[in-house]
């Protein structure tokens, strides 16, 4: 191997290392290459996730991992026999495939991601790569037949339209009282009038929506505003084919996978309880926990998905005290329960935990937060969004104030409020992006933008919210918000996959 492929790999050794709060001394770390020097960029990411699952499992306590250490955990996940696909995987940020759509809309798999080159590069490519993304579907989308698209550099120097035009692009805000819409060839303003007609969603800036006007030669004054209807994943898998581009280190997408379909038929037992917002500095949070890990102890769930935040006082100098004398005790009440031993407890950042910016991706929980899990093998802290595999489903988490963001953000809300979730849903869905807000609102590592993808939409989106509890279904993804952990009453969501079923339940502390 030579020197820089060499110390490429290292590199990307020690990130994949530290990401997960573990840091590798000299000679482990050359220890670590010189093993996985051999393989592919496939088996060395396949290798390293195994050693960080098995530093996890072997209960180790540090953070600095030295030879030794190393040298055991590699021996044992070496003479491990389970290499098959396992009934639930967890993968982070790190480990979603890297890909882009290229104009024409044929996908683009990256060997690696990208990490150094200028941040206003990544953000240039990211956020075309939004818009491309959902302009691919225009002429895969039957609702859009027979309707002509014009470019926006069409318009700049033409005169007035005869009767309306359509453009696609996404809304901007560049004055105080301005609103633009930009596409891959320029920008225009727009006016929006009292007779404008908004179709069903919620319409915010940052969003690709379809315009509907007249253009006077300056202006495109709008009629109607709409969003671009979502493809489901059979529609998406229908042209992009079946690549995994949902994490881990297999080829094939995991609802394409026959072996893993044939297990999903088979177990029908299976089930995940879905909770956010879970204060675990909070007494009376403590209790209801107890209270729901007695209530499932005849029928185990596959796993518990815990979301932040974790603390009820965040972002105060003693907030991840609190947070770490509650996961003290969140452990003590775990292990009250053997019956869990097969089931796994998954925890994921919110926004404000760990005392970090409002940035997204999250990191996982510091690692001395982790540290009151260490004797359970069967706690798993990931980042914020993370990915789940159950069988042959994709499920994706997400912790965000979505619905007040989206909503602060919009030039529209419709007035029924009753139907605020389904129009929320509908404007993630046709964006195909967790966060489809500019940069100004919501900061974003553009390396990792890729990793906030809905393309294609999964079996299972957690929008983990404040907002009331509701789940709804769009193009076959079903969405489930538990609710608050919390308040007057402890919100949270059954999951039983066979029959892709949401079970809103909650437990009420004043009886």
């Amino acid at each position: 191997m030579k020197m820089a492929d060499r110390d490429s790999l290292k590199k990307n050794i020690s990130s994949r290392f530290k990401i997960n709060a573990f840091t590798l001394k000299k000679d482990a770390l050359e220890f670590a290459v010189e093993k996985l020097e051999p393989f592919d960029k496939d088996k060395r990411a396949y290798w390293i996730k195994r050693l960080i699952e098995g530093l996890r499992k072997e209960n180790f306590n540090g953070t600095v991992v030295d030879l030794d250490t190393l040298r055991n955990v590699t021996a044992a996940v070496s003479t491990s026999r389970n290499d098959n696909i396992p009934i639930l995987n967890v993968f982070d940020v790190t480990s979603v495939p890297r890909w882009d759509i290229a104009p024409d809309g044929e996908l683009i798999m990256h060997e690696e991601r990208k990490e150094n080159g200028l941040e206003v590069d990544n953000a240039t490519m990211a956020l075309r790569q939004r818009l491309m993304i959902v302009q691919t579907r225009i002429s895969r989308t039957s609702e859009l037949d027979g309707c002509t698209i014009s470019p926006i550099d069409s318009l700049i120097s033409s005169a007035p339209s005869e009767g309306t035009i359509i453009v696609v692009g996404v809304l901007v805000k560049i004055k105080n009282d301005q609103y633009h819409i930009e596409d891959l060839t320029g920008c225009i303003p727009i006016e929006i009038t009292d007779q404008t007609t908004f179709h069903a969603g919620i319409f915010h800036i940052g969003s690709v929506m379809i315009f509907e006007g007249e253009w006077d030669g300056r202006v495109l004054i709008t009629c109607a505003i709409a969003l671009l209807p979502s493809h489901s994943a059979d529609e998406t898998r229908a042209y992009i084919g079946n690549s995994n581009l949902f994490g881990g280190t297999e080829r094939i997408a995991f609802r394409s996978c026959p072996k893993l379909a044939n297990r999903a038929a088979r177990g029908a037992d299976s089930s995940i309880v879905i909770l956010s917002d879970v204060n675990v500095d909070n007494h009376d949070t403590r209790r209801a926990l107890f209270l729901l890990l007695e209530g499932f102890t005849s029928c185990p769930p596959t796993a518990f998905i815990l979301c932040g935040d974790f603390c009820s006082r965040p972002l105060q100098l003693d907030s991840n005290q609190l947070v770490e004398d509650g996961f003290i005790q969140l452990a003590k009440l775990i292990k009250q329960f053997p019956v869990y031993s097969n089931s796994q407890f998954i925890f994921v950042p919110g926004m404000k935990d760990g005392g970090l910016t409002n940035i997204l991706p999250r990191p996982p929980l510091p690692q001395y937060l982790q540290k009151p899990f260490s004797s359970l093998s069967n706690c798993i802290f990931t980042t914020n969004p993370a990915r789940v595999q159950l069988l042959n489903q994709e499920i994706v988490i997400y912790r965000n104030d979505t619905v007040e963001r989206l909503c602060n953000n919009a030039i529209h809300v419709p007035d029924n409020l009753d139907n605020l979730p389904n129009d929320v849903v509908r404007s993630i869905t046709s964006n195909a992006h967790l966060s489809p807000l500019p940069p100004s609102i919501q900061p974003i590592i553009w390396s990792l933008d890729s990793t906030l993808r809905l393309h294609p939409l999964p079996d299972l989106l957690i929008m983990a919210d404040r907002f009331e509890n509701y789940h709804v279904e769009q193009k076959g993804c079903i969405v489930s918000n538990p609710g608050p952990f919390g308040r007057l009453q402890y919100h949270f969501h059954v999951y039983f996959p066979d029959k892709r079923k949401i079970d809103p339940s909650s437990i009420d502390l004043s009886n």
